[in-house]
């Protein structure tokens, strides 16, 4: 590719490399190629999404994912790159300085990155193969695991994020960075919009097909690089020999680097940069913004130890709620039944308490008028109130043992009831007669639920059986014996399926045109609604109460991994299984209006699923979670029109959700999408913008700016909406500083020592964060035990602010020198130069 022999413009030159505008565009090619192929690997294929994954999920704390993820490769990073950089400045070998080190580490780099993928896989198996009982947990066992890997991954990647941006300035003449650079964002952003179309979506879902599928590209394309770039020759090494110690190479190291103000100044305005990210909140509070509404302490006892019935069913606390979302009521092991009004969903009123004078409540139900409840206790006993007076209308001798679960019919006549003796009761609802004792199940019956039509019931029980019962007769319809564990849960839905795709000609031309980019538009600048969609359009049913929904126990263990079934009401066959939870499942309910299922389980979520939309190879199938606020989630309701979801926890709390609210990672990827068009569009006049103009004046024009933006997103930042018109207007500051960087680090940084100063102040970087890190996240830790705010993440951006002031500031310092040593004629000074002493005026 370079052309050595030929003479040609010094712009065409770097070193002993000789360029003509074909060989220069060969090289931009392979280059940019690379850098894609780095850019998806680093955004995809690396530990970053883990910490996401392991919040929303399995609940870890703000610090120990910091110390995953950040602090071990800061680490890592803080050590090796100095390394690597200063032994990277002085190799000489056939294949370069730069390239040997990306060749070398390629086949473990790959093995680390793909390995990551798996790590739902290890929590899984750790939680199967361990106890509880073991000297170590099966989940802090599963931690090391993939800490291990996530060092195995930081100390590879050190090699190649270090010499890689090292190798563009030996490679590319300094009169074409800016434009290099330009040409670069324009594809990167390109490729940023497909990865926010076909990756972003799908990183938390999907973890382990894009982390293979990227550590192989990354093989191919940087393998592609490696073979087809060529450095030139260097001059030969003087200031260090084979014979040199270790030692003496550190103190030559930190001479160099560390002793001129204009670098120590340099590395300031770094530090103080990376302390604003140190406080970095977990992606879990954007995602979930303003999604928990209100948590209620509705029982203080909690002390179940005693309690010998399955754990699924220990609960402190039950729920229910009409259907038209107004009243809740709960019951816990205080035999208390409360009646709360939840009309105005972050402002819940309690309005009634019944002394149920039975011991502790076990199960609740409301009738769909909400004129009638129905509880039943751990001591057996089934009671029908009067929901506004709180009357008792009928008190029955239920079950020996505890009552499982109680359900109304729609009509409100019928009552059934569950218990721990095998038994399932129709019951009179008006006056308390025994209808039926329905007998097929060989243990505890755990769940009970009504058709929508009420002419069906069914019943879920820990002997893995589902039996599907006729409600008016009492016959045994059908029973579907394929559970692999304790059915917790059931509950009848709709058949659905899905609505093929319209055959009508769709219209073209500019009009078509238009109306895509303004609905996209419209997506981008709105708040995002599960009521975006109409399910018409995607969905048809097929029938009512076709299907069954199940949940329980798949493991040994309530704290494997479940799944979600359903099944054919009139055949018995699994038709679909929907996995993510992490844990046991307690509860499944169908909600009509968005045609979607919910589910809660002990795991502390609560999921939202799509039947007609589910992808075989994602890992986790859901497609909105609700994590972070509550405990192991023990009873769910909802309104059946509506936005209002409630749940119950072990610990004897409620809380009260606005589905509606959050942003889903689609949506952050649309965002994405629209912000890099913004950048495709100003990447190629900010490069030359940047060929053109003084670096470290637009460096420090971009930082002044970014200052003011940064504050106010602390002061007004609530709502989706508004993150967009921050992010669009800071969006150009930010491409300025960024592309800026690279031409005042050859600007003012000594040209046979690039890769070694460049390393100190990623030391700096480096070691900053992993102090930082640790502090952000005890202090997000505390707020979020605080404060059920999901809006605390904007403390980040106060901090960024402060820090982009100092960083200025040091900036500034780093201005005056460089205008002291000559300014446009600057020389880099050198360890040695004797203007290291001089006082700056």
């Amino acid at each position: 590719m370079p052309v050595s022999s030929m003479p040609t413009d010094d712009k065409y030159k770097v070193g002993t490399l000789h360029y003509t505008k074909v060989t220069l565009f060969a090289l931009f090619s392979w280059m940019i190629w690379g850098n894609l192929c780095f850019l998806l690997f680093e955004s995809a294929g690396g530990p970053n999404i883990l910490g996401l994954f392991l919040q929303d999920n399995f609940h870890v704390s703000n610090l120990q994912v910091n110390i995953l993820f950040n602090v071990i490769p800061m680490v890592i990073g803080t050590v090796m790159t100095p390394i690597v950089s200063f032994k990277s400045d002085r190799t000489r070998s056939r294949f370069g300085r730069r390239i040997p080190y990306i060749l070398f580490t390629m086949p473990f780099l790959v093995f680390f990155a793909a390995a990551l993928g798996f790590s739902d896989d290890i929590i899984a198996f750790c939680k199967t193969h361990l106890s509880e009982t073991s000297f170590i947990s099966p989940f802090a066992a599963a931690l090391i695991a993939i800490g291990f890997l996530t060092i195995g991954f930081s100390f590879f990647n050190e090699f190649v994020g270090t010499v890689y941006y090292y190798l563009c300035p030996d490679v590319i003449p300094r009169h074409f960075i800016g434009r290099f650079q330009g040409v670069s964002q324009v594809f990167g952003t390109a490729s940023g919009i497909l990865i926010n179309i076909y990756i972003i979506p799908h990183q938390l879902t999907h973890i382990k097909a894009i982390h293979v599928g990227v550590a192989i590209l990354y093989f191919v394309g940087f393998g592609l690089l490696c073979w087809r770039v060529k450095e030139g020759e260097y001059p030969p090494v003087t200031d260090v020999t084979q014979k040199t110690r270790f030692r003496d190479q550190v103190k030559l190291y930190f001479r160099e680097c560390f002793t001129h103000p204009v670098f120590i100044l340099f590395y300031l305005s770094t530090a103080v940069a990376v302390l604003a990210r140190g406080l970095n909140p977990s992606g879990v509070f954007g995602l979930h913004l303003s999604q928990h509404q209100k948590s209620i302490v509705a029982y203080s006892d909690t002390d179940h130890a005693s309690i010998t019935t399955p754990a699924i069913q220990r609960a402190s606390m039950v729920l229910a709620m009409t259907p038209d979302g107004r009243w809740a009521v709960s019951g816990g092991p205080d035999g208390l039944l409360k009646v709360w009004d939840v009309n105005i969903l972050n402002t819940p009123v309690l309005l009634t308490t019944i002394d149920t004078r039975s011991g502790p409540v076990s199960a609740v139900a409301v009738s769909s008028n909400g004129q009638t409840l129905v509880s039943g206790s751990r001591g057996g006993i089934l009671k029908i109130w009067e929901a506004g007076t709180g009357k008792c209308l009928q008190r029955l001798p239920a079950h020996e043992g505890t009552v499982c679960s109680v359900a109304l019919s729609p009509d409100n006549r019928l009552v059934a009831s569950a218990g721990t003796d095998k038994q399932v009761k129709l019951w009179n609802c008006q006056d308390g007669t025994v209808l039926a004792k329905l007998s097929g199940h060989d243990d505890v019956v755990n769940a009970v639920a009504f058709s929508c039509r009420g002419d069906r019931l069914v019943s879920g029980g820990a002997d893995k059986k589902i039996i599907i019962w006729d409600a008016l007769t009492g016959a045994l319809l059908k029973t579907i014996e394929g559970s692999p564990g304790p059915v917790y849960t059931v509950c009848f839905s709709p058949g659905l399926t899905a609505v093929p795709k319209s055959e009508e000609p769709k219209k073209g031309g500019w009009a078509s045109f238009l109306g895509v980019v303004e609905s996209f538009l419209t997506a981008v600048f709105t708040n995002e609604s599960l009521y975006d969609v109409p399910p018409d359009r995607t969905s048809r049913i097929l029938g009512d109460d076709l299907w069954i929904l199940s949940g329980g126990r798949d493991g040994r263990k309530d704290s494997e991994n479940s799944l979600v079934r359903i099944w054919d009401v009139n055949n018995g066959q699994l038709i679909q299984t929907l996995k993510g939870h992490k844990q046991a499942i307690s509860c499944v309910i169908y909600k009509p209006d968005l045609r979607v299922i919910l589910s809660g389980s002990m795991d502390e979520s609560i999921r939202l699923w799509r039947p007609l939309a589910i992808s075989d190879a994602a890992t986790d199938q859901s497609f909105k979670t609700f994590s972070g606020y509550t405990h192991s989630v023990t009873a769910l309701a909802c309104q059946s029109r509506g936005v209002k979801v409630a749940n119950a926890s072990d610990n004897g709390t409620l809380h009260l959700w606005d589905i509606d609210r959050g942003i889903s990672l689609a949506r952050v990827g649309m965002t994405g999408i629209f912000l890099n068009i913004i950048g495709l569009l100003l990447a190629y006049p900010i490069g030359a913008l940047v060929d053109r103009r003084n670096p470290l004046k637009l460096v420090l024009v971009a930082t002044a700016v970014l200052i003011p933006l940064a504050i106010s997103r602390f002061l007004w930042l609530h709502d989706y909406t508004f993150s967009v018109w921050a992010s669009l207007v800071t969006k150009p500051f930010e491409m300025l500083g960024a592309m800026a960087l690279m031409p005042m680090l050859i600007m003012i940084l000594p040209k046979t020592k690039y890769g070694q100063m460049c390393s100190a102040n990623a030391m700096v970087r480096q070691f900053v964060a992993a102090v930082a890190g640790p502090a952000g996240a005890i202090f997000m830790d505390y707020l979020t035990a605080g404060s059920m705010d999901t809006d605390n993440f904007r403390y980040g951006f106060l901090f960024q602010g402060l820090a982009s002031a100092l960083s200025f500031m040091a900036l500034l310092g780093v201005y005056q020198y460089w205008k002291k040593l000559g300014a446009e004629n600057y020389v880099a000074p050198e360890a040695d130069d004797a203007s290291l002493n001089r006082p700056l005026p």
